[in-house]
Order: structure tokens, then sequence, then C-alpha cells
């Protein structure tokens, strides 16, 4: 199967980088995404309340800034804040497998640093949408989010096997370390990059809350926008269910081994790498001219 992406865009040296951090990162998230509730499962004995409390942790940073992150990065250079973000998660990821080694890893610690990760990556991923077109151009977003997304999507099939197989193999701690060290290869290919970032236009001072209204009103009012919003909302919503409770039935109702409950997850991810792969490279024309 062929990458989905340009000719120009494969030559592109900063594109590489950013496709390589990205692919690093989002393979290394979905490895550590099997081995920090097996870690608690397994070693911590976590109750499925417990689980579902780490899980919430970590995206309700979404709800709680992503308005406010979004506002704020609108007047931004991206990439210092992509790198920080990625700095702060590897080593907010790193103290896990050190607390474990020193026997005083507690479910509080997992609470704590998932919602510290959960803050990291709202920054990121908000600062990540706009950064891509800096790197491939306005013109050719639709070319490079598609090869991107088939990449990281390629990545979620295989990053959650291939973590409940690493997991039985040399402990969940020894995993979320490698989870770590993703995040800094993926800051260094950022720091890599080449292009010129501009800095944002100035613009007449607005408080921070007008420009969070003017936001919501404007997704509001347009209806693709609007009903991407509430289906994401949706989306997230059951997927934060099914996570609470997925590790704790197959490890204690169905007893199945860490490489069985990685597959599980990794079926999940199926169909948004096929969705990845069959969108188109370019737009339509119709589409470039509007």
């Amino acid at each position: 199967m062929s990458l989905p992406s340009a000719p120009s865009l494969r030559a592109s040296r900063d594109f590489r980088l950013l496709l390589a951090g990205q692919t690093t990162s989002q393979f290394g998230s979905q490895i550590g995404g099997v081995a920090i509730p097996l870690l608690a499962v397994v070693s911590l004995h976590a109750t499925a309340f417990e689980v579902g409390l780490i899980a919430a942790a970590s995206t309700i940073a979404f709800a709680l800034i992503g308005l406010p992150a979004g506002a704020w990065l609108d007047r931004a250079r991206r990439r210092p804040v992509l790198v920080a973000s990625d700095l702060a998660r590897a080593v907010l990821y790193a103290t896990i497998p050190v607390a474990s080694w020193l026997g005083i890893l507690t479910i509080a610690q997992l609470v704590v640093v998932s919602l510290l990760v959960g803050l990291a990556r709202v920054f990121f991923d908000v600062g990540y949408q706009s950064y891509v077109p800096v790197v491939v151009g306005r013109d050719r977003v639709l070319a490079g989010n598609s090869a991107m997304e088939f990449l990281r999507s390629s990545g979620q099939v295989a990053g959650p096997g291939l973590g409940g197989l690493l997991v039985t193999l040399i402990g969940a701690a020894s995993v979320v370390l490698a989870q770590a060290i993703t995040f800094a290869v993926s800051a260094a290919t950022l720091l890599g990059i080449r292009v010129h970032e501009p800095a944002p236009e100035p613009e007449a001072p607005r408080h921070l809350g007008h420009r969070i209204a003017e936001g919501v009103r404007y997704v509001a009012r347009d209806r693709t926008l609007r009903a991407l919003a509430l289906a994401s909302a949706a989306s997230n919503l059951s997927f934060a269910i099914a996570s609470a409770v997925t590790v704790v039935f197959l490890v204690r109702d169905l007893h199945q081994p860490a490489w069985v409950v990685g597959l599980v997850v990794a079926g999940g991810a199926l169909a948004a790498m096929a969705g990845a792969a069959l969108t188109p490279g370019r737009a339509a024309p119709s589409a470039r001219s509007a």
C-alpha cells in the first residue's frame, strides 16, 4: 500500500522529520496505553474505579483547558510549545518506572502523572494542528495530514499488540520507560526542523474570554464543525467508558495474558488506519477553489 502523500512532501526533509517524530511518539503512546493500565491492574491491584480514574485524569484536561489553550496558542509560535510538551511528557512518564523500581509507585502517582501528561497533550495537540501547515504549506495540508495519519494509525494498530508482548517479556514499568524515550525522540525531531515559523500577526489586545467565546460561536454557527464537535465528544465519551473496564475485564474476569490485551486494543485502531489510507492525497479542484 502506497503512502498517501505527494512526492514533493516525501522529498521534504522537514516533513520527514515531523513524520518520523510523530510516528515514533504515537507508537510509544500506544505501547504505553496498554502498559499503564496493566501496571495498575497487575502490579498495584487497581479496581475498575481506579483504572477509570487514571483514564479520566488523562483526558479531563481537554475539557478544562482545551479552549483557553487554543486561544492562547493562536497568538504564539507553535514549535517551542510542541517541544516543551514532548519533553514534559518524557520526564513525567520516566517517573513511573523509577518509582516502580524503587517500590514506591502508587495509584495516586499514576493519576497525577496522567493528569499532567494530559495537560501537556492538550497544548501539543492544539498547537500541532496549526504547525503542520507551516511545515508542508497550506496548499498541501490534506496530503500531509493524510500521510501522517496513515503512519500514526499504523502505530495505533501495531503499538498495543507489541506493548502487550513487551509487558510480558520485560515488564510494564520498562515499557513505560520506552514510552518516555519516544517523546524525547519526538522533541529532538521537532528541534531539527529548519523551516521558519513566522511570528503571529499582531492584533488589538482582547480578553482571553472574548476570544474563546468567539471561537465557540464560530463552531456553533458552522454546521460541519458543529457536527464534528458533537461526534468527537460522543466518540471520546464512549471510548473513555470502554477503556475504564476493558483491561480489568480481560485480566481478572477472562484471565488473559498481557499480549492478548494488547491485541484486543489494537483491533480498535484498524478502522482508523483504513480511513486514513482511503483519504485522498489531494483536495478536489472544487475544494481548492472554494
